[in-house]
């Protein structure tokens, strides 16, 4: 199954890769391609002299290298020809030649030394290349004829630009990712005669001259740093690893090491809890975005911005129960109430002391914020849940404490329908801060004052607003 599937795999990314023809599919494409290089060594001449001799020449040249076999490159040498004639035979007592040469070609280059289907490309690759160019010769001979009593020494010239075939076979080092080291040997087959100024088909030599060089070389690959360069990679094995790496694709979308229902491959975070709800990316869900999950939030709705512990929970210096982000009064006394800002109401003790005995009266004190309603409606606005849940936050750290939530409606309606929506207005409150928020019941008492106590005589809509409301209040 695992075989099909990475054979799926592979034709779903090779298909779209042939299709789009500017899309190269050619293995290691990011590879080094450029070489530039010099090379210098010893050359001689196979001519009409009869006596060889060895010179110099020396060069540079540059390739690129389409793929892994194939490259095109030019270069060019500098150098000497020289030899000398055997008497024996020829009309010469003595004969010798120098031709100071210049050499330009382009050439193919084939390098046979990196496929390999049973091992790595090695440290050594080998090539040959062919090609065509243009051969400069300034040679000059001097001789003595036999027939010449005299002895006089004789000279000749030939300057000439021919062109040339090429052939060439040499062997290359990689040493690094930088610079290879090599030998190489070149055959040039000159469009001339008269290389070593001399011509005597008579004897039996009717071909040109040709050239011999053998050369030590070093190149410099030129492209992306750190990369191999094309020419010691074998394409085979990058193959392999393509389809390894298509291989361990297939693992990846295949498995879920934390099990939290999302492949490996796409899965951001492979060490989720167990039982966290998690994104599409695998990531755990966090509501309140404070690097907490909410499978290990004790707080899952931490103020923005706040400083959180291990466990979610908000920073709380003074420990009043109002994060710090959101604290007033960020150094209040633990004897103190505070409101949902933190900013403290009056001690435990006085609010204690006020508290009627038998209900609501004159000296009640009410700390917290009301909660307002819209006309004849006992729904609770989203933004007053902010509100509640700060409430709840207060009536859990007070204890001992008991509290009254008290229900108002404005004066419009008759008096036993206002009574009744205000008692609804304040039983809805009650409801959530006990199913929200936590809230123990038995803590929390319920009043309605129906329109009797308004706090806004006028008639206007800001003053029924602010009649049509929920309070707050210590009970004892």
């Amino acid at each position: 199954m695992k075989k099909l599937l990475v054979l799926g795999l592979a034709f779903a990314i090779a298909i779209p890769a042939m299709a789009q023809k500017k899309k190269s599919t050619t293995p290691n494409k990011d590879a080094k391609r450029w070489m530039v290089g010099a090379q210098v060594g010893g050359t001689t001449l196979i001519g009409d002299a009869q006596k060889l001799g060895f010179s110099y020449a020396a060069g540079v040249r540059a390739q690129y290298s389409f793929s892994h076999t194939i490259g095109f490159r030019v270069m060019g040498n500098y150098g000497q020809l020289k030899g000398s004639e055997k008497p024996d035979g020829r009309p010469y007592s003595s004969y010798s030649f120098t031709n100071n040469f210049w050499e330009a070609q382009g050439q193919v280059v084939i390098t046979i030394g990196n496929i390999s289907y049973l091992r790595k490309a090695r440290k050594w690759n080998y090539y040959a290349a062919g090609g065509v160019g243009f051969f400069g010769s300034n040679a000059k001979s001097k001789y003595i004829l036999k027939s010449d009593l005299t002895g006089t020494e004789r000279s000749q010239t030939y300057n000439q630009v021919t062109q040339m075939y090429t052939a060439s076979f040499g062997t290359r080092y990689n040493m690094n990712s930088n610079i290879a080291i090599g030998l190489e040997y070149q055959m040039r087959f000159v469009g001339s005669d008269l290389l070593d100024v001399l011509q005597y088909p008579s004897f039996g030599n009717k071909a040109n001259d040709m050239v011999n060089m053998l050369q030590v070389t070093i190149d410099f690959k030129l492209g992306k740093k750190g990369k191999k360069h094309v020419d010691w990679i074998n394409p085979v094995e990058a193959i392999y690893e393509d389809i390894a790496k298509v291989e361990k694709k297939v693992d990846q979308l295949s498995g879920d090491q934390d099990g939290d229902g999302v492949s490996d491959y796409f899965d951001k975070d492979n060490t989720t809890p167990q039982g966290a709800m998690v994104y599409g990316n695998g990531q755990a869900v966090d509501t309140d975005g404070d690097g907490v999950p909410d499978v290990k939030d004790q707080e899952p709705n931490s103020p923005k911005g706040a400083v959180v512990d291990e466990n979610g929970k908000a920073a709380d210096d003074d420990h009043d129960g109002v994060p710090n982000v959101l604290d007033l009064s960020p150094n209040t006394d633990t004897s103190y109430m505070v409101n949902h800002q933190g900013i403290p109401i009056m001690t435990k003790d006085l609010a204690r002391k006020l508290a009627p005995k038998g209900g609501l009266g004159a000296g009640s004190v009410g700390y917290m914020p009301a909660i307002l309603f819209e006309t004849g409606s006992t729904q609770i606005k989203p933004i007053h849940y902010i509100d509640l849940q700060n409430i709840a936050e207060a009536i859990k750290r007070t204890q001992g404490v008991q509290f009254l939530i008290i229900g108002n409606a404005d004066y419009r309606g008759s008096e036993k329908l206002n009574e009744k929506l205000a008692l609804e207005r304040a039983q809805a409150v009650k409801n959530v801060l006990i199913e929200s928020f936590g809230v123990d019941p038995s803590r929390i008492e319920i009043q309605s004052n129906g329109e009797k106590v308004p706090i806004a005589k006028g008639t206007d809509p800001m003053s029924l607003q602010a009649n049509r409301r929920v309070q707050f209040f210590i009970v004892e």
